[in-house]
């Protein structure tokens, strides 16, 4: 179960990298002495720019809570690991100790200067 939710995320990541990136045709690189043709921008209409920037800004919202829901995922999976329990519960148990001990010592203090 574990290891099929980790190949889960690991597929799901991988595709959304891979969506990201654009193929394109090696013809459409400039030669070293291309100057850029920025008409093509210059006659852009600016409402579909506008529009584009939008959809970049909600793309961007959606990988965020998409890298949240993962990372909920993943504490999720580390809350059902027996091993990380044990190392929780580990911890715990040796914090408690250093807290009554610290207790103990604040203790004895307040009793030897009475």
């Amino acid at each position: 179960m574990k290891t099929s939710i980790q190949t889960s995320l690991v597929a799901v990541s991988a595709l959304l990298l891979s969506l990201s990136v654009q193929a394109h045709d090696p013809k459409e690189h400039m030669t070293k002495d291309e100057q850029p043709d920025c008409s093509s921008i210059m006659q852009m209409d600016q409402s579909q720019m506008h529009m584009n920037q939008d959809q970049m800004h909600k793309d961007q919202s959606q990988m965020h809570m998409n890298k949240e829901d993962m990372h909920k995922d993943q504490h999720q999976m580390d809350m059902d690991d027996p091993v990380m329990q044990a190392l929780r519960k580990k911890c715990m148990k040796e914090q408690q100790e250093k807290d009554d001990h610290h207790k103990m010592e604040q203790h004895d203090k307040g009793h030897s200067h009475g």
